[in-house]
């Protein structure tokens, strides 16, 4: 006989403060876990609820029939880190600042570089218009509200990228139609700065972004969560 172990879901195996982990139990069997890195017996806990995650730990579960474990074991791995620091920004106001190139790409093109004249404007939301053979480039702030880590999730048609204080978090690169792509980020209380860069080749065209603070509901980023620099 064949018995199936559980399976571990985290929304993101790094943490600030705390977090979750929940463990899908198989039908018929009891799942006991530890969190100290041990391998589970049959005088470990026995999973019941959703288990909270306050420290640097490595969890671990497997099923069992009675005390007798039956399956393999699975693990997930916790890290507590620091948030990254905020910056100091003065003279804010409110959008992204956001610049616009007409090109044939087949991925985000290299903005570091001379590319070309195109056009620059104030966004106050992140989208991508109907239109072929572009590129944006939104660049600006984004509020944080508190010491957490935060998930970003990056819609796009074609190929999109997100950086936050320069370190890329979601690579959603390349030809393709509209996708979603994730990724999370320790960010400390205050301002930090984020990058989007996005092109449509062909066809049909979409951009997004969606935050919030890890094993929250995902809101559009938009409004007074993103500001720029005048000048």
């Amino acid at each position: 006989m064949i018995y199936r172990a559980p399976k571990i879901a985290a929304a993101s195996g790094i943490l600030v403060s705390a977090t979750t982990a929940t463990i899908h139990v198989p039908e018929g069997l009891t799942v006991r876990y530890t969190l100290d890195g041990s391998d589970p017996t049959g005088r470990s806990p026995i999973y019941k609820q959703a288990i909270r995650v306050d420290h640097g730990s490595v969890l671990k579960a497997a099923s069992f029939n009675g005390d007798q474990r039956v399956s393999t074991i699975v693990e997930q791995r916790f890290e507590k880190v620091a948030p990254w620091p905020a910056k100091q920004v003065a003279n804010a106001a409110p959008g992204l600042h956001c610049q616009e190139l007409k090109g044939d790409f087949n991925q985000v093109p290299d903005w570091s570089k001379s590319i070309g004249p195109g056009h620059e404007f104030v966004a106050t939301e992140i989208s991508a218009p109907a239109t072929e053979y572009l590129a944006r480039r939104y660049s600006g702030f984004i509020s944080i509200p508190t010491d957490e880590v935060y998930t970003f999730a990056l819609t796009s048609d074609d190929g999109s990228k997100l950086w936050i204080d320069g370190k890329l978090v979601v690579d959603n690169d390349g030809l393709h139609s509209s996708q979603t792509k994730t990724g999370v980020a320790p960010l400390g209380k205050g301002h930090h700065e984020i990058v989007i860069e996005w092109f449509n080749k062909t066809g049909g065209s979409d951009l997004s972004v969606k935050w919030g603070a890890v094993g929250q509901k995902l809101e559009p980023l938009a409004g007074s969560a993103m500001s720029h620099t005048r000048g």
